[in-house]
């Protein structure tokens, strides 16, 4: 990766990434499940085999369960209404990841275009954001239902910024694969990337500040 600071646009995963939120997640889809005959074992296969937002998930959790599970017509609303109860409160009162906000703090410091691009729904992400008092930190939010990549287009004509100065930064393979599609910078957060989830946005500072 390129010197940090050499970047005009960064854009932010949120879950994993800026707070420590994942787990809160993951737990949330059995929890709304719990009381379905055999709900926690269908979504745990659904879960391994299917990747996406909670739209994405839960129609595939449906099609599963239907599909075991005789005479049972499941509403999705209601399910994904369920985990959203669940997860907003739960999410906005996580752990920030060592550095987030220091970092956000600085990148509005340096003036640069800050964007958080997740699969979480865009509403229920402003309704994050907005209790945990991080709106102003951002010039835009994005979620779902439209993919990171759609997201990340979208930025790049609303500010007229080409790929090449964008530094998206996450956790996921899907944050990886849609910067390498889009063109921009990645830089990883977390295990799989190779460092310890704690370090990894106090690194990213450490590049910036040292400009």
């Amino acid at each position: 990766m390129s010197c940090a600071y050499e970047f005009d646009v960064f854009v932010f995963d949120f879950d994993g990434t800026l707070v420590d939120s994942n787990e809160i997640k993951e737990k949330a889809f059995f929890d709304v499940v719990f009381n379905l005959k055999k709900g926690s074992e269908i979504m745990h296969t659904t879960l391994k085999k299917t990747k996406g937002d909670r739209t994405q998930i839960f129609k595939s959790f449906i099609t599963n369960y239907e599909a075991q599970i005789e005479n049972t017509k499941l509403n999705i609303n209601q399910l994904i209404k369920k985990y959203s109860y669940i997860t907003d409160s739960k999410v906005q009162d996580s752990k920030n990841i060592d550095g987030a906000e220091d970092l956000l703090k600085l990148l509005r410091r340096k003036q640069k275009k800050v964007f958080i691009n997740s699969l979480t729904p865009q509403q229920n992400l402003i309704k994050i954001l907005d209790e945990k008092k991080w709106i102003s930190y951002f010039d835009g939010i994005y979620g779902s239902p439209k993919s990171k990549f759609e997201n990340l287009k979208i930025i790049e004509k609303e500010e007229n910024i080409s790929p090449s100065k964008f530094l998206i930064i996450g956790d996921g393979v899907d944050d990886k694969e849609s910067a390498e599609k889009f063109g921009g910078s990645f830089y990883g957060v977390g295990k799989i990337f190779g460092h310890g989830i704690n370090n990894s946005l106090l690194n990213l500072y450490s590049q910036l500040c040292d400009v």
